[in-house]
């Protein structure tokens, strides 16, 4: 299963001299950029970094009571609004926060600048981040300005992640179990996540372009997201006997039009040959149950964007079966409400690959 939670604050940093007590907290944009002035374009400005935090008390319950399974591998999502003259490769580094902010109301275009909640130089309304004297186990760097956010170490947590990005790479997917284990377990306390270039990248005057995505202030579907997967299938065929025929139909049983947001359901998945040949009895061959084979998968996707929000996955979106047929359990928890979704399902028998589409369903408030 794929569970979502969805970002509680989220703000841009800028270490440009004119910025660097500038709060950007409610715009639309989160932006990991190099800035040079704008007539030359040859003297660096300064670095822009990413701050985002989630609650994750949801998270820590359903771990606790088992809704979530033990062994679950965490993920932060960021959708990319734009890519502007970045280099064909390029890392963006992860850090867990070691010092807590404020998001603020500011947004980037605001004239005068919004200065209360976070920037660059202060945490808040009043305090600085830390420049020297940091906590066990954490570190802060700039280019220009003093300031830039604190975060723990790699060396200190044993962990560091990043992603590479590339020409076909624009989202952020990167996993970031280990700094979620951290935050539920207490550990460290949870000031959420930094998102940088490299040292070596954020100094210098080499360019590296512009990485923009999409804030909690979006008003769309590309929401930032921190992912919760595992594997909670589960197949047992009782008496059932396999699907084998070429021609199948796949359709989900007992998909309701409609599922509040706080929804759990187990969703009932029928699969049959498209036309079964006639034979004389006293049942029809509609009805007979058969399963699917263990390679059988399902993906949800907005159906106004056509956005895939949970992909097939080998390991985490598997298609379940008991004696009574086919399943998928499914928490509707794990989408915005208002608005109109797809399941869809994929079937692998050998070197055939089939795919299928659900009925449109809405989830509301």
């Amino acid at each position: 299963m794929i569970f979502r939670i969805f970002g509680q604050k989220d703000t841009t940093i800028y270490e440009q001299t004119l910025r660097k007590t500038q709060n950007a907290g409610v715009d639309e944009i989160l932006e990991v950029t190099k800035f040079f002035d704008e007539e030359t374009e040859t003297s660096f400005e300064g670095n822009s970094r990413v701050l985002i935090q989630f609650d994750i008390s949801t998270l820590s319950s359903s771990l606790a009571s088992g809704d979530i399974g033990a062994n679950s591998k965490f993920y932060l999502n960021l959708s990319s609004t734009e890519q502007t003259e970045v280099q064909a490769e390029y890392d963006l580094q992860i850090y867990q926060v070691s010092q807590s902010w404020t998001e603020g109301i500011g947004q980037f275009f605001d004239n005068p600048k919004t200065v209360d909640g976070c920037s660059w130089e202060f945490r808040n309304d009043t305090d600085k981040w830390l420049t020297g004297s940091f906590a066990v186990g954490s570190t802060g760097s700039s280019q220009i300005n003093n300031g830039g956010g604190t975060w723990y170490t790699a060396s200190f947590i044993g962990t560091e992640y990043s992603q590479t990005f590339n020409k076909s790479t624009n989202d952020l997917g990167a996993e970031v179990t280990n700094y979620v284990l951290d935050w539920i377990s207490g550990s460290r306390d949870n000031h959420g996540f930094l998102v940088k270039r490299t040292d070596t990248a954020e100094s210098g005057s080499s360019k590296f372009g512009s990485s923009k995505f999409f804030s909690n202030e979006t008003h769309t579907i590309y929401v930032p997201t921190l992912e919760a997967r595992w594997d909670d299938s589960s197949f047992q065929t009782g008496s059932l006997e396999e699907l084998t025929e070429e021609d199948i139909l796949i359709y989900p049983k007992n998909l309701r039009a409609e599922y509040k947001e706080t929804s759990r359901g187990r969703i009932r998945i029928v699969g049959r040959e498209r036309y079964p040949a006639k034979t004389f009895g006293i049942t029809s061959d509609f009805t007979t149950v058969k399963y699917l084979p263990t390679s059988s998968y399902y993906q949800l996707r907005d159906a106004e964007t056509n956005l895939v929000l949970i992909p097939f996955d080998t390991s985490y979106t598997k298609i379940s079966c008991d004696s009574t047929g086919n399943f998928f359990d499914f928490r509707f928890d794990t989408l915005q409400p208002e608005r109109f979704y797809q399941f869809e399902f994929r079937i692998d028998r050998g070197t055939k690959r089939e795919f299928f589409d659900g009925y449109i369903f809405k989830v509301v408030r």
